[in-house]
């Protein structure tokens, strides 16, 4: 299947794993948002190739916007890194 309803090795809901990701260290957090626009990025290159111009349009939009929560997220821990010393890890 090219399109999973679920997290292959995640057994949890989907809430859970939102909450698991968002309780992460804002700079982790941010690091995943970059991957997550990347993948997007990447489907939308692939969606564009097999003549998907909406789809792939919408992708890359939303990549985009994922990128701008990112640098969202890197200016919080920018906030918050000197408080939080002791979790280098």
């Amino acid at each position: 299947m090219k399109h999973p309803i679920s997290v292959e090795g995640y057994d949890g809901l989907l809430k859970e794993l939102a909450h698991a990701i968002g309780s992460m260290r804002y700079d982790k957090v941010a690091e995943f948002l970059a991957e997550f626009a990347k993948e997007l990025e990447q489907q939308s290159e692939g969606d564009k190739k097999c003549g998907h111009a909406q789809l792939a349009a919408l992708l890359k939009s939303t990549s985009e916007q994922i990128g701008v929560t990112q640098v969202q997220m890197e200016k919080i821990w920018r906030l918050c890194e000197p408080y939080m010393r002791d979790e280098k890890h």
